[in-house]
């Protein structure tokens, strides 16, 4: 294999200014681990960056974009960064010896990681799928198939409708876990959550929502209610809340599960 000498910075600069966070904290996720921060490699990257092969890539302005180096054990370790040099994707090998992809968000917070071992894991906890929508429609509005439009959604706006199909995704900046039919372009449409768990818009109505409570939709445009009339409810349940709603309208957290 090539080796390659780092350009412009050291690999020890370059990889504290990039200051990898590469994982999701093991706190709050076990399952997947949280591998050491590439910054913390530093001392040993300076002490073998003009022997050991170590890329490091800067962008026009200098910024490191790109780290390729090994870990204490010798296993390899990466990362992409913005332009700004913010993390965004990070490679490495888990305890176990299979290959792991972090993938971060805008703010640098792991959202998505891929693990030879265990899976895919995601922050996000819903399945989602990108309809036509009818009209504009605001995220968390409750949606219904609309019968004018083949194919399309509209939001809800009557009690118990057997129409019901989910919950426009991306209230409160929850996104997706997975999103079907993402590849067919957005013009025109909304992800509907059909399973998982989502913010929606929920109103009063019929009662105070709390949490366990089974909701359909209500009177109220976009807005679901609990239910209360459970024969009328047959086809027309959205889901469960997960939490109670505060005031006469908001967003709540609901676990969606059409039946």
């Amino acid at each position: 294999m090539r080796k390659y000498r780092v350009l412009q910075l050291t690999a020890f600069a370059a990889i504290a200014a990039l200051s990898f966070v590469a994982g999701i904290d093991a706190s709050k996720d076990e399952m997947y681990g949280s591998p050491t921060r590439i910054s913390s490699r530093a001392p040993e990257a300076r002490s073998f960056s003009s022997q050991s092969g170590d890329v490091v890539v800067n962008n026009s302005t200098g910024v490191p974009v790109v780290v390729w180096t090994a870990d204490g054990v010798g296993d390899g370790i990466g990362g992409l960064a913005n332009h700004n040099g913010k993390d965004r994707v990070i490679l490495d090998i888990t305890a176990g010896d299979a290959g792991r992809v972090y993938v971060l968000n805008s703010a640098s917070v792991p959202t998505f990681v891929m693990d030879g071992s265990r899976g895919v894991g995601a922050a996000s906890g819903d399945l989602a799928e990108m309809f036509e929508a009818s009209r504009e429609i605001e995220p968390g509005s409750v949606v219904v198939i609309d019968p004018l439009h083949r194919g399309k959604m509209s939001p809800a706006s009557a009690a118990y409708d057997r129409r019901v199909a989910g919950v426009v995704a991306g209230a409160n900046n929850y996104r997706s876990a997975i999103t079907l039919r993402a590849l067919d372009g957005t013009l025109g449409k909304v992800p509907v959550t059909l399973s998982g768990t989502a913010y929606c818009l929920a109103s009063s109505v019929n009662g105070a929502i709390k949490a366990g409570d089974l909701l359909t939709t209500s009177a109220v445009p976009g807005h679901a209610m609990r239910v209360t009339d459970h024969e009328a409810a047959r086809g027309a349940i959205l889901g469960k809340a997960l939490e109670d709603l505060k005031g006469d309208k908001g967003q709540i957290l609901i676990l969606a599960s059409l039946q």
